[in-house]
Order: C-alpha cells, then structure tokens, then sequence
C-alpha cells in the first residue's frame, strides 16, 4: 500500500497592537489580485480562522479565510503591516464584513481576510496590527 504525504501550507499570525510605532505598512498585494475595499469578499466555503488561531495548516493550494472582530465606531482597525511570502500564502482580499446589510453606526464588524496556499508547502509570517485610534 502506498502512502501520499499531504503537503502542508504553515502560517503564522502574529497579531500586535497600536501602528504609530516602528515597521512599516506593507501595501502590496505579492503578486496577488487585490480587491477594492469595502467590498464583501466572495462567499467561500473555505476553513476559517480568527484571533486564537496563532498557527494556520492548510493543504497546498487550499483557499482559507482569517476574520478579526473589528468596530471602527470606537476605533478599531486591523491592518497587514507584513504580508506573508507569496508563494506560502497569498492575499486575495481584504474587507470590512458586517453581519446585517445596513449596520447602524457603531455597530462592530469583522477585517475578513481570503487568502490562498502556495502550491508547494511552506512556512511563513503575516503580521496585523490593531491600529487602534
């Protein structure tokens, strides 16, 4: 009987506080298709993961989704501050996603972002800072 190793994709979240201090923002999308923002990103039926999810495993190839509870009303306001390498994960959309189709103002959301596993496995780092005002 033969046996297939399942190539795996590991990402890391670091997830960090305050974005006036040291580092710089990454806006680049590496190579990825960015979408505009505000726009819901695509239904998928993808694994999920949020905020105590410090390690990500997924197969190659495999599309993913991290959401974080944001509420700009107060302040809030996630932000890549080191995308992760491209060819591990990739960035394919990032939006502001709330519950109801009209939220009232204050009414707390999630930063939604869709990424994709490299075809090869690897290890990499995306960094988000809470940039909280």
């Amino acid at each position: 009987m033969r046996r297939r190793a399942l190539l795996a994709t590991v990402l890391s979240i670091a997830m960090m506080g305050g974005c006036g201090v040291g580092g710089t923002d990454d806006e680049g999308f590496g190579g990825c298709e960015p979408i505009d923002e505000g726009r819901e990103p695509p239904t998928l039926d993808v694994p999920a993961f949020g905020r105590d999810d410090d390690v990500i495993r997924v197969p190659a190839n495999m599309p993913f989704r991290i959401s974080l509870r944001e509420n700009p009303g107060i302040g809030d306001h996630w932000k890549v501050r080191r995308r992760p390498n491209p060819e591990v994960a990739c960035i394919g959309a990032e939006a502001l996603v709330y519950a109801e189709p009209d939220p009232t103002p204050g009414t707390a959301g999630a930063r939604v972002f869709d990424l994709r596993a490299g075809e090869a496995p690897g290890r990499t780092t995306m960094v988000v800072k809470n940039c909280y005002r």
